[in-house]
């Protein structure tokens, strides 16, 4: 299913009566990456979280490919969306072929049948993380590194229209970053809507076309990269002096000084 883009409105969220974010609006359209950035605890992956169906709008209204939901309610689109958490956590007695196998559950797969479908899907996904040779171990036997790669390979497995992911390249060497990169601008540019937390803001020139960047739940800053990625703002933002670069293609790389 292509999906047209995220809407998202006014959207206040949290844990109880603590609202985490508050009076958050974007857009991302089929097709798009949006990076969201922010300090530690500034509510990014709360945002997910919302986006995954996980915790309830507050307030505002969330619209996922055509269907709209609005304060009180969870986002119910779990055969749109797929989410790979922060952290890789698993149980360590699975076989990675059975964790893949799982996450196409309720997007086609019934219950306790494996289909043709369902085996290529998984495949493709392990290929294109380079995982193919762990598909066999047990997720336990796996290295940190590893573990966040079989997350992100079970999301892409689902084949949703919507992939929102949380720290994608946290535990990753340099290597398996670049692999992730190229995995997500491919998605992309195959319709794909990608939605992700970010704390590694040199990163982010190479893969997304706009930026959220959201300080202490509030938004603060919203658009296309050279908007946002602003050292002034950005050093305000995460209390701390930055140094900026400009490479030859005219990205703007920042780093803690």
């Amino acid at each position: 299913m292509e999906c047209p883009s995220i809407i998202v409105e006014e959207l206040a969220a949290g844990y109880g009566k603590r609202l985490v974010v508050k009076g958050v609006d974007f857009r991302v359209e089929r097709g798009e990456v949006l990076a969201v950035i922010g300090p530690n605890g500034s509510g990014k992956t709360t945002l997910l979280r919302v986006l995954a169906g996980i915790i309830p709008i507050v307030e505002g209204r969330v619209c996922i490919c055509g269907k709209s939901y609005k304060a009180g309610s969870l986002v119910r689109a779990h055969s749109l969306v797929s989410y790979a958490p922060a952290t890789p956590i698993g149980d360590p007695w699975a076989r990675v072929r059975d964790m893949l196998l799982a996450a196409r559950y309720g997007v086609s797969r019934s219950l306790f049948m494996e289909r043709d479908e369902d085996k290529c899907a998984i495949e493709e996904a392990a290929r294109m993380l380079g995982i193919e040779e762990l598909l066999d171990r047990f997720f336990g036997e796996l290295s940190s590194g590893e573990k966040k790669l079989v997350l992100i390979a079970s999301a892409i497995a689902r084949k949703t229209p919507v992939v929102l992911l949380d720290e994608p390249m946290a535990f990753l060497d340099l290597a398996n970053q670049s692999k992730v990169l190229k995995v997500i601008r491919n998605l992309a540019s195959k319709g794909y809507i990608v939605v992700l937390a970010t704390h590694e803001l040199h990163l982010v020139p190479h893969y997304a076309d706009k930026v959220l960047l959201i300080s202490r739940g509030v938004q603060v800053g919203y658009g296309p990269l050279d908007k946002v990625l602003d050292r002034r703002l950005l050093e305000h933002v995460y209390g701390t002096r930055l140094v900026e670069f400009t490479r030859e293609d005219g990205q703007r790389l920042f780093v803690p000084e």
